[in-house]
């Protein structure tokens, strides 16, 4: 009978921990982080043509926020952003676009708890970055480029989140939902002009899925 209930205790102090963490008055730091690579090889039949390409994507999202009820968090949203890709062509022609942006805003997170320890989460949050785009052909200089650009976006997360200890929570993430505006200004050795996009994306890509962990300081 001891045994097992020397067994049965630790089982139950973990199923009892997720619900200190999603009551009103507590705080949450934390974030998620991304990472994609991508390598492509093309050649048509004849052997005219071949290309190949590898693009890198790397994004970390940092968050600190405040329950101002129970499971319904508040906060601030910062993300870093960086993007590469190299193609190479079969005559030798080396092709370059890299990006880097920093933004950052405001975010609301409501919780859907399943069990004491692990919840469902959606998450909406508008935010700002800036940066720099730029674009070099190794033959063809009068096509490169270097812009900065500012984007307003709004995204949407969906996420599971899994608690193992009542302060920390580990989650994974995808943000299937997206839309953003994007104001691009050239900056050097470029005749094209300045260009305002939008963008709507629905997608479930490789660089929308996320893995994180997340923090909390309970009032209690």
């Amino acid at each position: 009978m001891n045994r097992t209930l020397l067994l049965i205790f630790p089982l139950l102090l973990l199923s009892f921990s997720g619900f200190a963490q999603l009551q009103k008055g507590n705080k949450i730091f934390g974030g998620t982080l991304n990472y994609s690579t991508t390598n492509s090889d093309i050649n048509d039949t004849q052997g005219v043509f071949s290309q190949t390409s590898e693009s890198n994507n790397f994004y970390i999202g940092p968050v600190l926020g405040v329950f101002f009820s129970d499971r319904t968090v508040v906060g601030l949203a910062f993300n870093f952003y960086s993007f590469n890709n190299e193609t190479t062509f079969q005559n030798g022609e080396l092709y370059n676009n890299k990006s880097n942006q920093f933004g950052f805003g405001p975010f609301v997170r409501r919780y859907f708890p399943v069990k004491e320890w692990v919840a469902f989460y959606g998450q909406a949050e508008l935010g700002y970055s800036s940066g720099k785009i730029k674009q070099t052909y190794s033959s063809f200089p009068d096509q490169n480029y270097e812009r900065s650009t500012s984007v307003f976006n709004f995204r949407g997360t969906l996420g599971l989140a899994f608690f193992p200890t009542n302060w920390m929570s580990v989650d994974l993430s995808m943000n299937p939902l997206s839309f953003s505006h994007s104001v691009n200004k050239n900056e050097v050795g470029s005749s094209y002009p300045d260009q305002n996009s939008n963008s709507f994306n629905f997608n479930l890509s490789s660089e929308s899925f996320g893995i994180g962990a997340h923090f909390f300081l309970n009032k209690k």
